[in-house]
C-alpha cells in the first residue's frame, strides 16, 4: 500500500527555538532605544507596476479571475525583466533595515538543514531521499545492501541552471531495477514519466505525458506498471473538465507510450479523481476512485484471471456513478465499497484485503476482508474504533503497522493480521511520526519522528523484537537541550478539553 495519511498536525510553537537558539550563531545587532521623531508623512511607496489582464475560467460554474497568468511564463522575457525590477526595487529597502543581514544569515542557518526520508526496500536495493543543506532540491540515493555504498540516483539540481526543472515522485520497480519518476518543467503540476536502469543510469528513449496525477503502481516482474494518464487541454478537455477525463494505463517497458493500453476508463466528472494500486504479490488490483474529499469508492480486480474488455459505451442518461459502474464491471472489476460517504484505503497480503474506513467511525477503524465475500456485512471488523485517531495503515513483517494520534502526538503500534495488539512501537518521545516505510515479508520497517525540541530522525524497529535503532539523524545548529515541552490542557468556554504543548528554557 502506498503510504496513505491523514494527519492533524498540532502547532509548533518555533518562534521560541529560532528567538532562543545559543548554537553557534552570530550575535544580533544591538538593541538601541531612541526617541520617536515627530510623525511625518512617508513618501509615496510606488513599486514598479505590474499589469493585468481579463482572464476569467468559469470552474464548476464560478467565474474565476486570473490577471496575472502571464507571470507564470518564468521564461519570458517580459517576465524576466518584471522581476528584475521587483527585485531592484525592493532589495535596497530590505537591506537598509537594521539586523536584516544577521536575520539572513541565522535564518540560511536554521532553514538549509539536512534531512534524510525512510528507506525503501526494493530486490536487494535500498532507496531514499536526502536534502543537503547546501542544495535547493532533495536528492535521491540508493544502496546495493543496506549497508552499500551511497549513490546518486537522482539530482534534480542539475536538470536546469535555473532551478525550473523539478522532482516529482519517484517509484522504484518491485525488484530494484528500475525507477519511474516525475519530470515537472517550469516547477508545474504538470509532469511527465521518465523511466531509468539504476544500476546504469539509462533511460528509457521516451517519456510518458499526462502524468500529473500518475503515481506507477509496478507489477511484480517489473516489466511494466498501471498509472493514471490524462489528456492535454484542447478541444472538449478544458481546464475544468479536464480531471474528469483521466484514465488509468498499463505501460509496457520498451513501447511506445503511444500504445498503453487503458484498464480503467475516465469517469466523466471533474469532481472525481483516479488512483491505482496493485497488491505486493501481484494478485489484486485497486481502482480508488476519490469524490471530493469526503468518499472514496474502491473496485478491485483478480490479475490472475484474464478478461475481455467490453468498450460498449454507456447510455447517454446514466449518471456519474452509474457510468462508472457501468465500464468497471464490464472490465472484470468488483465493488468493494461504492456510494458510501466515508473514505476507505485498501492494502492486500496473501489473498486478504486490509481496509482503512473512517465508514461509521470517524476515527477510524480496521477491518479484514475475504475477496470471495466482499459485500460490506461480510467485513470483519479487527481494529474498531478508539479514542485513538488512525492516521495510516502499513503492512510489515507479517503484521499490521498502525500509525495513530493520541493528543495531538504520535504513537505506533504492531498488531497481527487478526487485530491483535502485539506491542507499542517506543518513540523517542513526544512528537509526531512524519512518514513510514515497510514490506509485509521483511522484518524491519521504518519510520521519521520530530517533536518540538527533536529534529527529524529515522528509525528502523524490528516488527519481531520490538527492537529500536537510529537510522539517520540531523544535526542542525540549536542545541535543543536546553529546552523543555510541557503537555497542558485547556478547557474551552462550551467545555470542549483542548491539549496545548508549552515550548520554553528549561527552568523558566
Amino acid at each position: 500500500m502506498k503510504p496513505r495519511v491523514h494527519r492533524l498536525t498540532p502547532f509548533f510553537l518555533t518562534g521560541a527555538l529560532v528567538a532562543c537558539a545559543t548554537a553557534p550563531a552570530p550575535e544580533p545587532p544591538p538593541i538601541v532605544h531612541v526617541e520617536s521623531p515627530p510623525v511625518k508623512a512617508r513618501p509615496a511607496f510606488e513599486p514598479p507596476p505590474t499589469r493585468s489582464e481579463p482572464i476569467v475560467d468559469t470552474l464548476f460554474g464560478t467565474a474565476v479571475a486570473d490577471p496575472y497568468r502571464w507571470l507564470e511564463a518564468g521564461d519570458a522575457p517580459e517576465v524576466k525583466a518584471w522581476a528584475a525590477a521587483q527585485d531592484a526595487f525592493s532589495g535596497p529597502i530590505l537591506d537598509a533595515v537594521k539586523g536584516h543581514a544577521w536575520l539572513r544569515q541565522r535564518f540560511a542557518e536554521l532553514f538549509y538543514v539536512d534531512s534524510v526520508s525512510p528507506p525503501y526496500h526494493r530486490g536487494s536495493r535500498y532507496f531514499y531521499s536526502r536534502r543537503l543543506k547546501s542544495r535547493e532540491k532533495a536528492m535521491v540515493y540508493w544502496k546495493e545492501g543496506e549497508a552499500g555504498e551511497e549513490k546518486v540516483l537522482l539530482d534534480p539540481n542539475t536538470w536546469s541552471e535555473d532551478g525550473s526543472v523539478a522532482l516529482g515522485g519517484w517509484y522504484p520497480s518491485r525488484d530494484g531495477r528500475y525507477v519511474a519518476y516525475a519530470v515537472k518543467r517550469n516547477n508545474a503540476d504538470e509532469a511527465s514519466l521518465s523511466i531509468m536502469d539504476v544500476a546504469t543510469g539509462a533511460k528509457q528513449p521516451y517519456e510518458i505525458d499526462g502524468a500529473k496525477y500518475a503515481s506507477p503502481a509496478w507489477t511484480p516482474d517489473s516489466k511494466g506498471f498501471y498509472y493514471v494518464w490524462i489528456p492535454p487541454v484542447g478541444g472538449d478537455v478544458t481546464v475544468d473538465s479536464r480531471p474528469g477525463y483521466a484514465e488509468v494505463r498499463y505501460h509496457e517497458l520498451g513501447t511506445s507510450p503511444t500504445d498503453d493500453r487503458p484498464i480503467f476508463p475516465s469517469t466523466g466528472s471533474a469532481k472525481t479523481f483516479l488512483d491505482v494500486d496493485v497488491s505486493r504479490d501481484g494478485h489484486w488490483m485497486f481502482i480508488n476512485v476519490q469524490h471530493g474529499w469526503n468518499q472514496t469508492d474502491v473496485w478491485f480486480r483478480d490479475l490472475r484471471r484474464m478478461y475481455k474488455a467490453d468498450a460498449t459505451p454507456a447510455p447517454a442518461e446514466l449518471g456519474t456513478a452509474e457510468r462508472i459502474a457501468w465500464h468497471a464491471e464490464r472490465r472484470g472489476f468488483q465493488r468493494l465499497i461504492v456510494g458510501v460517504d466515508a473514505l476507505t484505503y485498501v492494502t492486500a497480503w496473501k489473498d486478504k484485503f486490509y481496509a482503512l474506513t473512517n465508514d461509521g467511525a470517524p476515527r477510524y477503524r480496521v477491518f479484514k476482508i475475504d475477496p470471495a465475500k466482499p459485500a460490506r456485512a461480510s467485513w470483519k471488523e479487527i481494529v474498531p474504533e478508539s479514542e485513538a485517531t488512525i492516521d495510516g495503515l502499513q503492512l510489515a513483517g507479517g503484521h499490521l503497522l498502525l500509525q495513530t494520534l493520541v493528543n495531538a502526538s504520535s504513537r505506533l503500534e504492531v498488531r497481527t493480521l487478526d487485530g491483535k495488539l502485539v506491542r507499542p512501537v517506543e518513540l523517542p518521545g513526544l512528537g509526531s511520526i512524519t512518514a513510514t516505510a515497510g514490506e509485509p515479508e521483511d522484518d524491519a520497517a521504518y519510520f521519521s519522528f520530530t517533536s518540538f525540541t527533536q529534529p527529524t530522525e529515522t528509525w528502523k524497529t524490528s516488527i519481531k523484537t520490538g527492537k529500536s535503532t537510529v537510522w539517520a539523524k540531523v544535526e542542525i545548529p540549536v542545541d535543543t537541550s536546553r529546552f523543555e515541552v510541557q503537555q497542558v490542557f485547556y478547557t474551552s468556554k462550551d467545555g470542549t478539553r483542548v491539549s496545548m504543548f508549552i515550548v520554553q528554557k528549561k527552568g523558566l
